[in-house]
C-alpha cells in the first residue's frame, strides 16, 4: 500500500505554492467568526500535528483557551464539549474515529463544529454539515493521496490553517526556503560509538513552543513507519525526571529543535548533558509559524534518511492484517439520541454557566419529568416563534425559509391556528415570509419587527420606517455608539431600533457587553440592549416581542397562557428570554437555567429549524386548540 517517499518529497515544493495561493475565503471567514469559547482541535495519525497547530495559533493569534486530542481521548466528557468550539482536521475525511467523534460531538451540541480536508467529496464534511452550526471545508490538494506517512496533505492543510489565522505572510514563498537539508543529512551520518545517529534505536526529542506541532509528527512517522522508538518532551518537561532515562540508558540519541525563541534554554540544556550522550542540534533562524514549518520540513527529511538507512520505504511499509483490522475497529458507538437525555444535558450545562449547583440524577429526571408534563398538559390557541435561528438557519438568513419548516408552518395555519413571528429584523422578513407561506394564509399571520417595535399582520404593505419618529432615547443612544469610536462595528440606525453588527461574528456577546458599558458609562439605562446569535439591537424599555400578543386575532389576544412560544435565544442577554419566560416555551437551540421554563425538547444534535419542525411534528390539533403529544423519552 501507499507510494513511494521521495516522490511524495518531490512534490512538497509544488504542494506549498498551490497552498500559499489557493482561495481560502470562506475558511478565514469561518476563523473571523469566531467566539470568545474554548476550542478543541481534533486529528488522528498525521494529522495529530496540523490539530496541535489549530491550538497552538488559537492562543496565540486570537488570545483563547484551546487544546488538542485524539478522537478517543477528547470523547469522555460531553459536559465539556458542549461549550466548546470544535475543529476536526482529517486528510481524506473517512477515517473510523473522525467520523464516530463528529457523529457523537454533535450529539452533544457543542457551539461549533468545524471540518477540514484536503480532498472533495469527503464523508466527514456531510457529517459535519448535518449540524446546524457545522461547517465542512474541503480543498482539493494537486499531489492527492498521500502514501501511508502523511506528507503533502499535511503541508496542504498545515499552510491553510496559518494562512487563515492571519500567518501567511510570515512563511516564504518558497518551500525549499523553509530548511536546508544538506547540513542535516551530514550530522546524521556522524557516529557516536562506532553507531551513526541515523542508526540509535532509541530516540528523545526536546522541543519549545515553536515547534511542539513539527515534534508531534516527528513521534507520529517515526512510530507509524516502525523506524524508531521516540519520547517527546519540552525543554522544562525534560528537568523533571527525565533526564534519568539518559543517564541509565546513555545510548540513547537526543534531537534538539531549535528556534530563535528557544535557543537560550536549548543551549542551557545542551551545555549540562553528559558528554557521553549523542545528540544532534537542528536550528532554524526563523520563529513563531514559520519556525513550526521548518522543523516539519526537517522531520520529513530525517525520516527518509532513517528510511534509506534501513532499506525501507516509509511511504510503502509492509502493513500486518491486524493492524488494518484495528484501523477500522469502530469504538464510536452511536450516541444515545433519546430526549430526556439530551434535554437534561442542555439545562445542565446552562446552570453550571451561572454557577448554580449540581443537581443529583433523580432530581434531574423529576425536573425534566414535570416540565414535559406540564407543557404537554397545555391546550394552545396560537403560536409565537422568533424568526432568526427558529424559523430561518443562521446559514439560510440569506436563501430564505426551508421547505420542511414552511411545510410546518402551514400545517398549523391551515387548522386556523394563528401564528405570530417574532424578528430583531424588518421588511425582508416580511417578504420571505411571503414567499414561503401562501397568500390565503396571510390573514392568519402577525409579525412583530423590530424586537415588537413595530407590530403588523403579513397582509399588511405598512412602510415600517415611514412617518415614524424617532425615539429620543435612541437618539441619544446612537449619537453615545457614534462618540465610542467604533470602526469595525457597523451600526445601523433606525426610528425604532439601533443595531450593531460585527462582520461574520458567531456570537454577539461580546459586542452586547461592550455596549452595556458603552451605555452604562453614559449613563443611558432608560434603553434595553438584546442579543441575537450575531448581532445586538437596542430598544425603548417599552418594546417587546410580546407586544405582538395585542394584535393577534386569537381569542387570548392580551394572554400569553394560550400561546405556545418557541424561539432560540431564552438565556440571558438573549433576544427570546422574555418571549420564552412563560410556561408554553420551548427552546430550539440553547436554554436559560430556569427549570420551569424554556427548556429544550428536541433530540440531540437537533437544533434550529429542524427542531421547529420536530415540535411541529409532535402537535395534535383539534378544531379549537392543538396540544403537543410529547412521548415519555
Amino acid at each position: 500500500m501507499g507510494r513511494p517517499y521521495k516522490l511524495e518529497l518531490n512534490q512538497l515544493e509544488a504542494t506549498y505554492k498551490w497552498a500559499l495561493e489557493v482561495d481560502i475565503a470562506e475558511f478565514s471567514k469561518e476563523m473571523r467568526g469566531v467566539g470568545e469559547s474554548p476550542l478543541l482541535a481534533i486529528g488522528s495519525g498525521g494529522s495529530l500535528s496540523t490539530a496541535c497547530l489549530i491550538a497552538s495559533l488559537e492562543q496565540q493569534r486570537r488570545g483563547n483557551f484551546a487544546a488538542f486530542d485524539s478522537p478517543l481521548l477528547a470523547s469522555g466528557n460531553p459536559l465539556v464539549l458542549a461549550d466548546t468550539r470544535i475543529f476536526i482536521v482529517s486528510a481524506r475525511g473517512r477515517n473510523p474515529d473522525v467520523l464516530g467523534f463528529a457523529r457523537n460531538v454533535i450529539a452533544a451540541e457543542p457551539t461549533s463544529v468545524t471540518s477540514l480536508c484536503c480532498m472533495k467529496g469527503c464523508p466527514l464534511t456531510d457529517v459535519v454539515d448535518s449540524f446546524n452550526r457545522g461547517k465542512g471545508l474541503e480543498f482539493a490538494s494537486p499531489a492527492g493521496k498521500d502514501g501511508y506517512l502523511a506528507t503533502n496533505s499535511l503541508v496542504a492543510m498545515n499552510t491553510i490553517v496559518a494562512r487563515a489565522y492571519g500567518g501567511g505572510s510570515d512563511l516564504p514563498p518558497r518551500y525549499r526556503e523553509l530548511f536546508d537539508p544538506s547540513g542535516l543529512r551530514q550530522s546524521l551520518a556522524e557516529r557516536h560509538q562506532d553507531i551513526p545517529l541515523v542508526q540509535s534505536d532509541e530516540l528523545l526529542l526536546l522541543f519549545g513552543p515553536d515547534t511542539r506541532p513539527a515534534a508531534v509528527d516527528f513521534e507520529s512517522k517515526f512510530h507509524e513507519s516502525g523506524l524508531a522508538n521516540v519520547q517527546l518532551a519540552d525543554y522544562r518537561n525534560f528537568a523533571h525526571g527525565r533526564h534519568l532515562w539518559l543517564a541509565q540508558r546513555p545510548n540513547t540519541t537526543v534531537i534538539l529543535f531549535v528556534c530563535p525563541n528557544d535557543k537560550a534554554i536549548a543551549d542551557a540544556t545542551l551545555k549540562l548533558l553528559p558528554k557521553s550522550v549523542h545528540n544532534i542540534r537542528i536550528e532554524t533562524p526563523l520563529s513563531g509559524i514559520a519556525a513550526t514549518f521548518a522543523m516539519q520540513a526537517a522531520v520529513f527529511e530525517i525520516v527518509s534518511a532513517y528510511g534509506e538507512d534501513r532499506g525501507r520505504d516509509p511511504g510503502r511499509p509492509a502493513v500486518p492484517p491486524f493492524g488494518r483490522k484495528l484501523y477500522h475497529l469502530n469504538v464510536f458507538p452511536q450516541a444515545a439520541k433519546d430526549v430526556r437525555s439530551a434535554s437534561v444535558l442542555r439545562k445542565q450545562c446552562a446552570r453550571r454557566k451561572v454557577g448554580l449547583p449540581e443537581l443529583s440524577v433523580e432530581q434531574w429526571e423529576g425536573v425534566y419529568d414535570d416540565f414535559r408534563k406540564r407543557i404537554s398538559g397545555l391546550r394552545f390557541t396560537q403560536c409565537v416563534v422568533d424568526y432568526d435561528g427558529t424559523i430561518c438557519d443562521h446559514r439560510d438568513r440569506f436563501t430564505g425559509i426551508g421547505a420542511n419548516t414552511a411545510k410546518s408552518l402551514i400545517s398549523l395555519l391551515d387548522g386556523g391556528f394563528p401564528l405570530g413571528v417574532a424578528t430583531g429584523r424588518g421588511k425582508s422578513v416580511r417578504e420571505t415570509l411571503r414567499r414561503a407561506l401562501p397568500k390565503r394564509l396571510w390573514h392568519l399571520v402577525t409579525v412583530a419587527f423590530y424586537n415588537g417595535a413595530v407590530v403588523l399582520p403579513l397582509s399588511s404593505n405598512q412602510d415600517l420606517n415611514g412617518d415614524t419618529e424617532s425615539a429620543p432615547a435612541l437618539v441619544e443612544v446612537a449619537q453615545v455608539i457614534k462618540e465610542g469610536n467604533l470602526p469595525a462595528i457597523k451600526v445601523t440606525v433606525r426610528p425604532v431600533q439601533v443595531t450593531l453588527e460585527l462582520e461574520d461574528a458567531t456570537s454577539a456577546e461580546p459586542l452586547w457587553r461592550l455596549a452595556s458599558a458603552l451605555l452604562s458609562k453614559a449613563g443611558r439605562t432608560n434603553v434595553r440592549v438584546v442579543a441575537s446569535s450575531r448581532s445586538v439591537d437596542i430598544v425603548t424599555a417599552e418594546t417587546s416581542k410580546l407586544n405582538i400578543l395585542k394584535s393577534m386575532p386569537g381569542a387570548t389576544r392580551s394572554s400569553g397562557t394560550e400561546t405556545l412560544f418557541i424561539g432560540d435565544r431564552p438565556a440571558w442577554p438573549g433576544n427570546d428570554f422574555e418571549l420564552l419566560a412563560g410556561p408554553g416555551s420551548l427552546s430550539v437551540d440553547e436554554v436559560g437555567f430556569d427549570l420551569e421554563t424554556g427548556w429544550n425538547l428536541a433530540p440531540a444534535g437537533v437544533s434550529g429549524s429542524a427542531a421547529l419542525v420536530y415540535y411541529f411534528g409532535q402537535i395534535k390539533k383539534s378544531t379549537k386548540h392543538f396540544r403537543l403529544a410529547l412521548g415519555r423519552s
